[in-house]
């Protein structure tokens, strides 16, 4: 039998991307997709959008098809998904970059957001990638992050492996959970305000047969509370984040 162990100070790189190009594009827009629509509408009408970890491009073309956006732009650290979304989405414009590399490219956005995204990153990453996010928001522009956040002032990092037919995987980041709190602190510092909006998932989600991936599990407090394989209940919140007055 093959073990994979992480070692001390070797990276554990997220790698759990496939299902994006495997299942392709929603017929229906994603729950979140929409929720974020809806926030976005209560306070920006943005023309440029800066969509981070954007897999395949699926939020950048629901964001023009809702808001008057001419100019779409989506990082993602893995080219076989920046690929698909240059077939899927032509006139929107892909490139590989790391939002926690030292040096990101230059540009300016109306909109930024970055969905699903915070979670991978450790603790030693936090701070930069929040400050590349704030980097590039166009003055009056808006950043959007989407994450599980921890409401008892808790910050936890996360890795985990998986095993299929009995064979341990590699180790991978994702699904840490960092507090209000530690948000706050670090967002504040690079002078800017946020703002926690609760998502709450509308349907339920059956489980996959990837066991890293969410559904949903009735509880006494929700009827759609959000769980996955890791053993975590996960609640989402939006961090609606604009530069302090």
């Amino acid at each position: 039998m093959e073990f994979h162990t992480l070692m001390p100070g070797q990276d554990a790189r997220y790698q759990n991307h496939h299902h994006y190009i495997r299942e392709g594009w929603a017929k229906e827009p994603k729950e979140t997709f929409k929720a974020l629509a809806e926030i976005i509408e209560m306070r920006s009408e943005p023309r440029s959008h800066l969509d981070v970890g954007c897999a395949t491009g699926e939020l950048l073309s629901y964001a023009r098809s809702r808001f008057p956006i001419d100019k779409s732009v989506g990082w993602d650290v893995f080219e076989e998904l920046l690929e698909t979304g240059r077939r899927l989405f032509p006139t929107a414009d892909f490139a590989r970059v790391s939002v926690v590399d030292d040096a990101v490219p230059e540009g300016k956005y109306d909109l930024v957001t970055a969905m699903g995204v915070m979670s991978i990153f450790s603790f030693a990453q936090l701070e930069r990638f929040w400050r590349n996010l704030t980097a590039m928001v166009e003055d009056g522009g808006m950043l959007v992050v989407l994450s599980p956040l921890n409401e008892f002032g808790c910050d936890i990092e996360v890795t985990h492996r998986k095993r299929r037919d009995r064979v341990a995987g590699h180790w991978e980041q994702g699904w840490s959970v960092y507090s209000f709190e530690t948000i706050r602190e670090i967002v504040e510092e690079l002078g800017w305000k946020v703002t926690f909006v609760p998502f709450q998932i509308g349907l339920d989600l059956e489980q996959a047969d990837d066991p890293v991936r969410t559904w949903t599990v009735a509880t006494g407090d929700n009827p759609r509370q959000l769980t996955n394989g890791l053993k975590l209940l996960i609640n989402h919140y939006f961090m609606v984040v604009r530069r302090a007055n």
